[in-house]
């Protein structure tokens, strides 16, 4: 084991190490001295425990899944002015008469979904698009079922995806700016909704974008509040635009922590991909190995976290 300082200066800089083994971990008598990381023969400290030692048994993903937990997946599509007029050919949203010949969002929507779709449990989705201007007064709206049902977001299968994306391209106005709180709060107001009869259930909300948001300090605040949630985020990026901001919500290696609140997330929950990095012979793989990276530990973590675990196998 590695010991590091704790500066705050994103330098990870070695104090020292120890040598040892389980049973010497589960001692709670143990006190261990660390050797310096150059050799020296001087002291550097001393490893002791603050509570007595314990080993967890960490469930696996697979067992929630064999014990009947419920995945839902739901869809966020960017319908801001950035993606370029649909009737452009250079637009984001361009929709060729060539068949076969897919948009960039078409693309994503086929790829990222056909990989999360096998984990949702009844294959309905809840789909929305954030930054139109609908129908029939040109109001902005940052969170609207992209069906056309007020009531009722749901289509069946990655093929209603497609069809409610293909339909909305020409029943709204691109407008904007690209907000992302409410698609989150969403997402996270119905995950509370349906955790309510005691059975396992986990949401993950995909968001597809073409680049930068304009409300980072809402959206931070959103996915701390939905870190404790049984709920994982996944992002998307089209197009070439400059997405910095989509890697600072993917916060792999720290936590995030609320700019507004100042509250930490309890755990990381937003995983982003580029889809400009996958082209070409292996790039379907590839995408799902990242699309899925983070979900099965994120998964078991929550649960791990409320004290839940999973049910027997089901017969």
């Amino acid at each position: 084991l590695v010991h590091h300082d704790a500066d705050g200066d994103d330098k990870f800089d070695s104090i020292g190490y120890i040598e040892t083994n389980t049973n010497e971990l589960l001692n709670p008598n143990m006190v261990l001295r660390l050797k310096h990381p150059k050799g020296k023969d001087k002291g550097v400290g001393t490893i002791q425990h603050i509570s007595p030692p314990a080993v967890i048994d960490k469930p696996s993903f697979t067992a929630f899944i064999a014990g009947g937990m419920e995945i839902s997946v739901s869809v966020a599509i960017d319908f801001t002015a950035s993606n370029g007029p649909p009737s452009q050919a250079n637009s984001l949203h361009h929709r060729s008469n060539q068949p076969g010949q897919l948009n960039q969002y078409e693309q994503a929507i086929w790829a990222v979904g056909s990989i999360l779709a096998p984990y949702d449990s009844d294959q309905n989705f809840a789909v929305y698009g954030y930054g139109a201007a609908l129908p029939p007064n040109n109001i902005v709206s940052h969170c609207f079922n992209l069906n056309g049902n007020a009531t009722n977001p749901l289509v069946t299968g990655v093929h209603g995806i497609m069809g409610a994306y293909q339909q909305a391209l020409v029943s709204v106005n691109l407008s904007g700016p690209t907000l992302f709180q409410p698609v989150i709060d969403q997402a996270a107001a119905v995950t509370v909704a349906m955790n309510n009869d005691g059975r396992q259930k986990y949401t993950i909300l995909l968001i597809i974008t073409d680049g930068a948001i304009m409300d980072m300090h809402q959206t931070l605040d959103s996915i701390v509040k939905a870190s404790r949630l049984p709920m994982s985020i996944v992002i998307v990026g089209v197009g070439s635009a400059d997405f910095t901001s989509m890697d600072v919500l993917d916060g792999d290696g720290h936590l995030l922590k609320s700019p507004l609140s100042r509250i930490e997330a309890a755990r990381d929950i937003v995983q982003f991909v580029e889809m400009r990095k996958y082209q070409g012979p292996g790039a379907g793989p590839r995408l799902a190995r990242d699309t899925l990276a983070e979900i099965p530990d994120q998964v078991v973590d929550y649960f791990m976290s409320v004290g839940v675990k999973p049910n027997p196998p089901r017969q």
